[in-house]
């Protein structure tokens, strides 16, 4: 999961490179003119640059920002949010540029990469226009590239020349990223700043979750979804891990059929023989990872941390699985105990203790170098959001901002 200032922090970067070279074929090429909406000394943007991020995350204006674009006042709030993020980009090349910031053989050699990354996710960007009965991965690829050509045949662009204008995007990208790298080096954490905060929050942390063990559940699931949160530093009594193999029941709509139009009935009895086939294999002591490989219906099953560690059961956090599947858990006894089938609302299911968490405090030493990498990052990223404020507040800007008002 990403933090909303995280996915925020992103916007400026993403929206230089994959962003505008699909806004290139789609949103811009929709324009007769493409006019100066701002400037920063000599840097322009222009009203393509400022569309493509429009247009690219309108869709998460609500949940970022709390910004309704349905409305005339909210519509207006978020073309000054684009401004802002724009102009903030282009005050980052002005000061590239004053700065004589230069890419050497290892930047130029990290501009490519981020350029083929950006052309293949172009390319990924036609794969729902394709025949699905196409599915080897090559012939996909000539269709994705044939789509591409065609589109930039209409806008009288060469592939060579696309890729050319990505790559000097990102070129542009990079040399931002090594002034903000600059910028961040800067700062660094004191002596004895890790151990506080560990300290501060670990006693804040073991009264929590004593009182109420529901909330290291969610403050667990928060850290293990984040790149810049620790896990909790105290584990309460009563936790336990447990994967399980999900068999997904059928569409129970009659006259729902299958792409080859066997009937409902059909369905079910494939569901039933899978159930069966599961419980057998189970009796013969096949390994459960193994099945839940070959049988489970379930995706968080298959990716890790719930692959290898299982989901995090206690009696406070039962209303946060189907009805019936926790309680079938924290029935489990002993460490490698299997329920019999167990059915919900979704399916059928064979659950798997494979853990009782121990209840214990996390010491230090295991949490250090997590806890100064968040402490760092913080530092490193209000400094930057500080220096940047400063550069906007000092930098030569002008913003146009009645040629944005349509906008959407």
């Amino acid at each position: 999961m990403v933090t909303k200032k995280g996915f925020v922090t992103r916007i400026a970067a993403l929206a230089c490179i994959a962003v505008f070279a699909l806004g290139m074929l789609s949103g811009c090429s929709a324009v007769v003119e493409d006019p100066v909406v701002a400037q920063v000394g000599d840097i322009k943007v222009y009203y393509s640059d400022y569309y493509s991020v429009y247009s690219t995350y309108s869709m998460y204006a609500g949940y970022l920002l709390g910004i309704d674009t349905s409305t005339a006042e909210g519509k207006k709030q978020y073309q000054d949010w684009v401004m802002n993020m724009v102009v903030n980009d282009a005050v980052l090349e002005y000061k590239v540029n004053e700065l004589n910031i230069e890419l050497n053989d290892e930047d130029l050699e990290k501009a490519q990469q981020g350029a083929d990354e950006a052309f293949e996710s172009v390319l990924n960007g036609y794969k729902s226009k394709i025949d699905s009965s196409i599915t080897d991965e090559n012939e996909i690829r000539e269709a994705e590239l044939k789509l591409l050509l065609k589109e930039l045949e209409d806008a009288k662009v060469s592939l060579d020349e696309y890729k050319e204008r990505i790559l000097e995007k990102q070129k542009e990208q990079t040399l931002k990223d090594k002034l903000i790298d600059q910028v961040k080096a800067e700062v660094s954490l004191e002596d004895g700043e890790a151990k506080k905060w560990y300290d501060e929050q670990l006693e804040e942390q073991t009264k929590t979750y004593t009182e109420k063990p529901e909330e290291y559940y969610t403050a667990y699931s928060s850290a293990i979804g984040s790149e810049d949160n620790v896990k909790p530093l105290f584990i309460p009594e009563g936790y336990i891990r447990v994967k399980h193999i999900f068999i997904k029941a059928p569409e129970s709509d009659e006259n729902k059929t299958t792409e080859d139009n066997s009937s409902s009935v059909e369905l079910t009895a494939d569901f039933d023989a899978k159930v069966a086939e599961v419980e057998q294999k189970l009796a013969e002591g096949v390994d459960f990872d193994e099945l839940i490989e070959t049988y489970g219906d379930d995706p968080g099953m298959q990716n890790d941390p719930y692959k290898e560690e299982g989901y995090l059961v206690h009696e406070s956090i039962k209303d946060k699985y189907y009805e019936g599947w926790a309680e079938a858990a924290l029935e489990l006894k002993n460490v490698g105990d299997v329920s019999k089938a167990v059915k919900t609302e979704k399916g059928i299911h064979f659950i798997k203790l494979i853990e009782k968490v121990e209840s214990r405090t996390l010491s230090f030493e295991e949490v250090e170098e997590a806890i100064s990498a968040k402490l760092l990052k913080a530092k490193q990223d209000e400094h930057y959001s500080e220096t940047l404020a400063a550069w906007v507040e000092a930098a030569p800007i002008k913003k146009y901002m009645s040629r944005v008002r349509y906008v959407g």
